[in-house]
Formats: C-alpha cells, sequence, structure tokens
C-alpha cells in the first residue's frame, strides 16, 4: 500500500534517465483538493507553479488525512477498473502508481516473478 499524506507532494522525475526532482507534482492539499502541478521549469521550487493541470475542487471541512492506492481498487467509494485482464489482488501482484516525467500517473502491476 503506498499513501500520499495532507500537505505532501508526489514528484516526477527530472527526465526518463534523470530521476531528481522534476516539474510535475501530485499534491494534496490541507482541504482535500489534489491537484496535478506544473511548476516552472527553471526553479522547479514547489511555490513556483506555473499552471494547474488538474484540480478535483475537494475542499472538505473534514477532508481526511491520506490518498492511498491499496488493492481496494476504490475511489471515492466507486470502484474503478483501470484494466479488467489485469489482476488486482495485492496478496498476489504488487501494485505501483508513478507519476513520469512527462506529467503522466501510470498505475501498474508487477507479479512476484517480475512480469507485468
Amino acid at each position: 500500500m503506498s499513501s500520499l499524506d495532507v500537505g505532501r507532494n508526489l514528484s516526477s522525475r527530472r527526465t526518463e534517465t534523470d530521476f531528481g526532482k522534476g516539474k510535475f507534482r501530485l499534491h494534496l492539499g490541507l482541504d482535500g483538493n489534489l491537484q496535478l502541478l506544473v511548476l516552472n521549469s527553471n526553479s522547479l521550487s514547489d511555490s513556483d507553479v506555473y499552471f494547474h493541470y488538474y484540480e478535483s475542487r475537494t475542499k472538505e471541512p473534514n477532508p481526511g488525512t491520506r490518498l492511498v492506492f491499496n488493492r481496494s481498487g476504490y475511489i471515492n467509494n466507486s470502484m474503478l477498473t483501470l484494466n479488467k485482464e489485469a489482476p488486482v489482488s495485492s496478496t498476489d501482484f504488487y501494485h505501483r502508481a508513478v507519476l513520469h516525467f512527462d506529467g503522466v500517473l501510470i498505475s501498474s502491476v508487477l507479479s512476484p516473478q517480475g512480469e507485468y
């Protein structure tokens, strides 16, 4: 299980081969608003936002404490099936979410034998 706590970021890498922090951030705000941010490429500072690529516009008085990526497949109390042929059991397969250097959020499943 992976999680993103309120007020924290998931950062993309800089390039395909450079694993330093890149210009995209998935940010979970203190009010529960989930944002995909594009930062100024020159500074890469979390406070220097070029634009908001996506916002959930969730503003709750009691938003919870984290965004959880786990075996349930539920988002906002609804089952989300990304790929019907992909196995979903986290006891038999590893699940991961990656924010790529180009800003694409990818969900993948890997068997313990290393097969996708």
